[in-house]
């Protein structure tokens, strides 16, 4: 990574001193039972010394913790499964578990090939994807110079990440550190200490990529110790932070979720972790994400983030102020506006300008990419492509069994004067001489969408009519569009009356969106939505990971430029204690 970590006291435990080096001596060879029993009796030894250490460190966390801390971190320990060996399989496994074998190599797999269109669309300065990295880099150029002058660099910074999703925050440092050394001479390190996730696909993601020092899973399960998901066991959760980012669920705020409970859902529980991680171990800043929803007025109601910023400005020494942001006007071409929370200890930072100041600086950031959504997809006979599409052929669409929809997408039908026929519906098929020929112009939804090929298969019979619906609601808006070769890009997945069309720019990605492209005559993979999202797909290691697995980490990620914005801000503002973290009085 582009990012250098700087060691840590766990990487020096073991002194050069303490090795002994000793001659080879020539042993006798033992075969049968002989060799079999002294393999036991190692095999024994390790586990009587391995069980000793372990019972050490449980009462070591007991003792600086206390016993109801670490039942509450065991209670996210994974559960194990058991199952009783045959005698076949026991006798096989007492003669075979004490022999080490050499791991087999296993061969690397092929990197992903580069977004040669995206390539194309940068400027050959900068990296694929990175544009933004540059350009902010430039525009702040008085601002950071003054930073490193103040110490910026001098240290390493440590990051923490909770709701980590794919980390984004972590992509983002390494290109900001990488600019910074380019453009500046700032040499910037980041400690990643931790990151948690309760997802097992974005564990498996941060853990091929971004690899922090831990990672834990349930938030709610740990306070001052939590249980490692990484060394499988329990450790301190790292504080002394001077970064830490936090994207808390979104459900109970989305405008999707017709009910809105908001702070009193079901997820608001872990906003209220949030709150508590901050207000115990007072991290030097603090950078939150969550959507639009939570500045939208519920019925009768102030909005909730009223009452989320006055949690967050409860806690002592803490500056905080909120913004609302599109990633559009951030170098990506995806409707996407979030609500960033940036806080900022006074306490143990400098603040150099007031963050009422960063509003102006922000909207100098701005800048919409020049090339359309289109330049971020991969070519139709890619092996990534081909492989999605291989795979939903054999793995067929299920249908709900809801059809409540079809009410909806009739009434649609009838607005918009969508006919099958050359008769009017509405009349009795008993009678025909009260059918009537439809005078007017209707729109024929099938000349719209183009049968070439069919990726149209691989979608539900409800998203199949959204798609139509789609199509004749832009054929409406722009006469004569032969949309084979526009750039319209249609989201068909949620219920047609929020379903929305663009042009260039994608909508709001989410989990499960479905993102057709007219002039392609398919969907987006998930490959394509993490580029869309900022990430440097090229460098990413996505061994293990589905199709799916990638859409999900894609829609709920943060935007890679969006955080490197206020990271950015936050470099250029905040002046960080040189020795790390700061007692106070």
């Amino acid at each position: 990574m582009i990012v250098q970590l700087s060691a840590t006291a766990s990487d020096l435990d073991s002194p050069l001193s303490d090795l002994q080096f000793r001659p080879r001596v020539k042993r006798p060879r033992l075969c049968g039972e002989s060799l079999r029993k002294v393999q036991v009796e190692q095999c024994d030894l390790v586990q009587e010394c391995s069980g000793n250490v372990q019972v050490e460190e449980c009462e070591l966390v007991q003792e600086c913790f206390g016993a109801d801390e670490v039942e509450l971190a065991r209670n996210a320990l994974p559960p194990r499964t058991t199952r009783t060996r045959t005698k076949r399989e026991h006798r096989r496994f007492r003669t075979r578990r004490h022999t080490v074998a050499p791991a087999p190599q296993r061969e690397q797999p092929p990197s992903p090939p580069l977004l040669q269109p995206l390539l194309l669309s940068c400027k050959e300065t900068a990296p694929a994807g990175q544009r933004w990295a540059v350009s902010m880099c430039q525009k702040l150029q008085c601002e950071l110079q003054e930073a490193s002058t103040a110490g910026l660099g001098s240290r390493p910074l440590r990051l923490g990440t909770d709701c980590a999703g794919a980390d984004a925050p972590w992509f983002a440092l390494g290109a900001i550190s990488r600019e910074l050394s380019q453009q500046l001479g700032v040499n910037l390190q980041i400690d990643h200490l931790f990151a948690c996730d309760i997802e097992r696909v974005s564990r498996k993601f941060i853990v091929q990529n971004s690899q922090p020092q831990a990672i834990f899973g349930d938030l709610l399960c740990r306070r001052r110790v939590g249980h490692c998901v990484r060394a499988e066991r329990l450790r301190p959760v790292p504080y002394g932070l001077d970064i830490y980012v936090a994207g808390f669920p979104c459900k109970d705020f989305s405008l999707m979720n017709s009910e809105r409970p908001c702070l009193q859902g079901p997820n608001a529980g872990v906003f209220h972790d949030v709150v508590r991680y901050i207000r115990e171990h007072q991290p030097t800043t603090f950078v939150l994400e969550n959507v639009l929803g939570l500045a939208m007025k519920q019925q009768g109601e102030k909005p909730p983030i009223d009452q989320v910023m006055k949690i967050l400005r409860s806690i002592p020494n803490y500056k905080v102020r909120g913004w609302r942001v599109n990633s559009m006007d951030y170098y990506l071409p995806q409707n996407r506006t979030r609500i960033y929370i940036v806080g900022v200890h006074v306490g143990r930072a400098r603040l150099r300008r007031p963050l009422f100041e960063w509003s102006v600086m922000k909207n100098t950031l701005s800048e919409s990419l020049a090339v359309s959504a289109h330049a971020f997809m991969l070519d139709d006979d890619s092996p990534e492509v081909r492989g999605v599409y291989e795979h939903l052929g054999t793995h067929p669409q299920k249908e709900s069994r809801c059809m409540a929809w079809k009410i909806t997408n009739q009434q649609l039908r009838k607005k918009l004067g969508l006919v099958k026929t050359d008769t009017d519906s509405t009349a009795s098929s008993k009678d025909p001489q009260q059918m009537q020929v439809v005078e007017d112009k209707a729109i024929d939804y099938r000349e719209l969408i183009s049968k070439a090929n069919d990726w149209s298969r691989f979608i539900s019979s409800r998203q199949r009519d959204n798609l139509d619906l789609q199509a004749a609601r832009i054929g409406k808006r722009r006469a004569n569009l032969d949309l084979a070769s526009s750039e319209w890009i249609s989201e068909i997945s949620r219920s047609v009356m929020y379903c929305s069309n663009m042009c260039g720019v994608t909508p709001c990605l989410t989990p499960g969106s479905i993102i057709w492209v007219h002039s392609r005559q398919r969907f987006l993979i998930g490959q394509e939505k993490l580029a869309l999202q900022g990430f440097p797909v090229a460098e990413l290691n996505l061994e293990g990971l589905s199709d799916a697995d990638l859409s999900m980490l894609a829609g709920n990620a943060m935007s890679v430029p969006v955080v490197g914005l206020f990271l950015y801000l936050i470099f250029a503002n905040v002046e960080f204690p040189s020795e790390g973290v700061i007692e106070l009085d």
